[in-house]
């Protein structure tokens, strides 16, 4: 009663149902740790690789923001903003990606500038 080596092996067809659950779940997870609610005010904004300290503050001026912390390093910034369309803004003026700055914590060393 030994089972053929052929009816053993996974087809990938047998798989397609967990992997599809586990590609929406991935995504929706990120998806919600990504989504800025700008409750506090404060977004973390990732600039273009390329642009310079110069132009990360170009970009936050644009959205009428502040910088609360920069990392030219990785061009990623803390940034405040009062207004209620603040995410929208600094995809307008140039962001790459805007999400929630707790996300960051552990991930980069985001120093405050010195004055």
């Amino acid at each position: 009663m030994v089972a053929s080596h052929k009816s053993m092996q996974w087809k990938l067809k047998d798989l397609l149902p967990a992997l599809s659950v586990l590609l929406i779940g991935l995504f929706a997870l990120a998806y919600a740790m990504l989504l800025p609610q700008g409750d506090t005010g404060q977004f973390a904004v990732l600039s273009n690789p390329w642009s310079g300290a110069s132009q990360a503050i170009e970009l936050v001026n644009r959205a009428d923001a502040q910088i609360i912390s920069f990392n030219e390093r990785t061009n990623v910034m803390i940034v405040y903003s009062e207004r209620p369309d603040a995410v929208q803004a600094l995809y307008d003026a140039g962001a790459w990606l805007v999400f929630e700055p707790n996300q960051l914590s552990t991930c980069f060393d985001l120093n405050s500038p010195k004055a």
